[in-house]
This record gives structure tokens, C-alpha cells and sequence, in this order.
């Protein structure tokens, strides 16, 4: 329970970081009422004004960055921590801090990696049918590895409109809906999420039923987690266009190309057990269009030592 009655410093600067904290979490609230305000009241686009909220939201930005820079320099400045205790602060945000790899790097990396590789599945090609259900139409490989790389090449299945598309890759997919996937969209879009199903005592499955389901389906939020996404700059999304996604999982990481450019590391840590790799579309169920198919070729795999 908060208590009532004013703190006390026993130094200026101590209250000088006080009262900037109280600030800062002023600051914070009122963002998160602008943002719940947002989210419940879309207004048609005749009448929004983007351009003074954008100036809102940029100056309390502004000010948070500032508050955050004094908290920062007087806590550096005045205070006073336990010997040592300031290098080993600054040695653990080094390490947490890892820059993206380049284009060339990966590239180079990449190109190290295919030469360790061994190919077990493909080239394959086929089509992947939309049935308009709740389930993901996919071809698996029915592999169990962790390292690996995989490509293939796939036709958009239609002019996206009332229906949108999507296709990509599951992998370390250890089945009952535990799996990463890997997927792009007719926006232009890519996104990496993480489906665990067995972390949520809500979630009931069939016995049996081990096909993956989509990211939209009446499993709770919590089943799916994000681990990243963008947009991906180039990507054709017309009616009769393609596109060839390639993905090299190492370890804790994987690097993710699409039409042989180099997009983003990914982390890929969360799940480290070997599994299936497959390809997939309609992972989002408003894309599971009835009638249509998406074609892909090309369909290879290669493992990693």
C-alpha cells in the first residue's frame, strides 16, 4: 500500500531524482490514456487529424527523452555505487546489445553456411489448397532437425482485395501447435510468431489432432506470441507475381531473405528443439480464401551441423 506521507531526501540530489522519476510516470500515464482513447474511438478518416496528434505524441516523446537523460546523468553524476558495481553494469549492456548484422555479413555467413550443408528434402513443388477452413494448408517434410536452411518460391494465389494472402514456412514444429511460423502477406508485410499451445491451460485440442491451426483461431492471445515483423520493401504482391523466401536457422538465431535480399536477423531462441519444417499459407484465417490455391516450387531443405 502506497503511503501517504511525503518522502523525505536526505540530499537535494536525491530528491532532484525523485522528482524526476514522478514525472517520468506522469508522463508514461498520460501516453497510456492517449493510446486506450485511440484504440476505442477510430474516427473515419475524413475526420482525423494525424498531423496534431503525430506533434502530441512526438513532443511528450521529446519530453520523456529529456527526463530520462537527467535521471540518467544525475544517478552517473551524483551518486554513489558499490565498487565495481558501475563496470559490471556497463559490461552487461554490451552484451545485451547486439547491432544487426549487415547484408554483406549475412551474405558471407550464409554462403559459409550452404557449403556445411547437407540437402534432405527437395527441390518439390505443388500447390497448396485453400479449403476456406480453420486449418493451415501445408506440405511437410516430415524432418526433425533444429539448424537448418530452407527456400522456396511462391505464386501469389490471386489479386489481393476482399480476401488477403498470405504464405511462408512452419518450423521446429514439434506438433500439438508448438512451433514457429514464418509468414508475408498481401500487404507487403512479414511476421515471426511463436505458437505454444501446451503454456495455455484454456487451450483444449482433439486427441489426435496435431495439424497447426492459423494465427486467428478461438485459442487464446496468449498462444501466440510476436516475435517480430516489418515490411518488406520490393515485395510484389501483384495477381500473377511471385516471391522467393529463404530462411537459415543457426542456434539462436536465423537470418531471413526474401527474393535474395537479406531482410533481418531473427531471434529464434525461445524454442531450441528440433522439429519439422514445412510450408504453409493461409496462416491468418481470413486468407484461407475457398477454391484458390497457392503454388510454390522449389520447395528444398538442408541441414546444418
Amino acid at each position: 500500500m502506497q503511503n501517504d506521507q511525503p518522502s523525505t531526501a536526505s540530499d537535494p540530489r536525491d530528491q532532484l531524482i525523485i522528482n524526476l522519476q514522478a514525472q517520468l510516470q506522469q508522463a508514461h500515464a498520460h501516453i497510456a490514456y492517449l493510446e486506450q482513447y485511440r484504440a476505442s474511438s477510430a474516427e473515419p478518416a475524413v475526420n482525423r487529424r494525424p498531423r496534431r496528434r503525430i506533434w502530441v505524441v512526438v513532443g511528450i516523446l521529446v519530453i520523456l527523452g529529456c527526463l530520462a537523460f537527467l535521471v540518467t546523468a544525475s544517478i552517473l553524476l551524483f551518486s554513489s555505487p558499490p565498487a565495481g558495481r558501475s563496470a559490471q553494469s556497463l559490461r552487461s549492456a554490451a552484451q545485451d546489445v547486439t547491432p544487426d548484422a549487415t547484408a554483406q555479413s549475412v551474405q558471407a555467413t550464409v554462403t559459409a553456411l550452404t557449403k556445411t550443408a547437407t540437402r534432405v528434402h527437395g527441390p518439390t513443388s505443388g500447390k497448396l489448397i485453400h479449403k476456406g477452413d480453420n486449418r493451415i494448408p501445408l506440405k511437410s517434410t516430415d524432418l526433425n532437425v533444429r539448424d537448418f536452411i530452407v527456400e522456396a518460391e511462391f505464386s501469389n494465389p490471386y489479386q489481393a482485395g476482399t480476401y488477403g494472402w498470405d504464405y511462408g514456412f512452419l518450423f521446429r514444429d514439434t506438433g500439438l501447435l508448438h512451433d514457429y511460423r514464418l509468414y508475408v502477406t498481401s500487404d507487403g508485410e512479414w511476421v515471426l510468431k511463436l505458437t505454444d499451445v501446451s503454456s495455455t491451460p484454456s487451450a483444449s485440442i482433439a486427441p489426435g489432432d496435431l495439424t497447426p491451426a492459423p494465427t486467428v483461431t478461438p485459442l487464446p492471445h496468449s498462444a501466440f506470441t510476436t516475435i517480430a515483423g516489418g515490411v518488406i520493401d520490393g515485395f510484389d504482391t501483384s495477381a500473377s507475381g511471385s516471391n522467393r523466401l529463404q530462411l537459415v536457422v543457426k542456434g539462436g538465431a536465423a537470418f531471413f531473405l526474401v527474393n535474395d535480399r537479406y531482410i533481418t536477423t531473427l531471434d529464434v531462441s525461445k524454442k531450441m528443439e528440433s522439429g519439422d519444417v514445412e510450408v504453409a499459407t493461409a496462416f491468418i484465417t481470413s486468407d484461407n480464401n475457398a477454391g484458390h490455391a497457392t503454388p510454390y516450387k522449389g520447395f528444398s531443405v538442408w541441414s546444418l551441423p
